[in-house]
């Protein structure tokens, strides 16, 4: 899995990739693990897919 600077993505020291604001997250809404585009930082569960948990996640700042 390859990790590109996508506008809207954060990097940390630790190499994760974390969602930076709400149009990188709608970016990847959408998408599943498997996807050339999912990405696991927009993946709050983690359970495989950018849905609508993770927006409520995202929403409320967990």
């Amino acid at each position: 899995m390859g990790y590109d600077l996508y506008p809207g993505f954060w990097y940390t020291l630790d190499a994760e990739m974390i969602c930076g604001d709400l149009a990188g997250f709608a970016a990847m809404f959408g998408y599943v693990s498997g996807d050339p585009e999912y990405s696991p930082g927009c993946d709050g569960e983690p359970d495989g897919d950018v849905d609508g948990v993770d927006l409520a996640g995202y929403a409320d700042g967990s």
